[in-house]
């Protein structure tokens, strides 16, 4: 052990860059020498961190019960979890409990899951929410989804006037993009 730690050092002198030699020692320490003298720190996760666990896991009781106990403020993530098996659930916890950006990214989400689910009719009344909450967060592939699924259930004629009602030319294009998806790679059982 000790030979090793004197080769990094003879290794270091040898570099020309003196912050990358001091950059090696560094790094080296942390193999090289006793484990006492290297500061391991462990982060520890918060209940908040528990609560998107318990969100992948479907455990959504748990993790609505951490977020209210804890008032966590990004819950998007655990609403857009719990919409594919509980909207009735997912939609009022999102709204109770996020913060102004946070529910702009869970309504991107909930169109998401929603044009997955083939309720169009939820998909556009959350795109319209989020348009009128933050038209800068309606993006791409919320447009694009909603789109695509939409011409697959539905046909592209009523998603071509509705995709050129869009109030940008990026939202425009980015729907238009869905309802081309759509219908050049239409796979059964989507």
């Amino acid at each position: 052990m000790r030979g090793e730690q004197s080769r990094a050092r003879k290794l270091a002198a040898h570099m020309k860059d003196p912050k990358l030699a001091a950059l090696f020692l560094e790094c080296a320490r942390f193999t090289l020498w006793h484990r006492e003298a290297c500061e391991v720190r462990v982060i520890q996760p918060t209940p908040c961190d528990y609560s998107y666990r318990y969100a992948a896991e479907g455990e959504f009781a748990e993790a609505d019960a951490l977020i209210q106990k804890n008032k966590c403020s990004n819950v998007s993530y655990v609403a857009a979890q719990q919409y594919g098996v509980d909207p009735v659930g997912a939609e009022p916890m999102l709204r109770t409990r996020a913060d102004r950006d946070d529910l702009a990214r869970g309504l991107s989400e909930l169109a998401k899951a929603a044009a997955q689910k083939r309720d169009i009719s939820e998909a556009l009344r959350f795109l319209d929410e989020l348009q009128d909450l933050s038209p800068a967060h309606t993006g791409k592939n919320d447009l694009r989804e909603v789109a695509r699924a939409w011409t697959i259930r539905d046909g592209p004629k009523a998603v071509f006037k509705w995709a050129r009602s869009r109030p940008t030319t990026e939202q425009r294009t980015w729907a238009l993009i869905g309802m081309a998806e759509a219908l050049g790679h239409s796979r059964p059982g989507i």
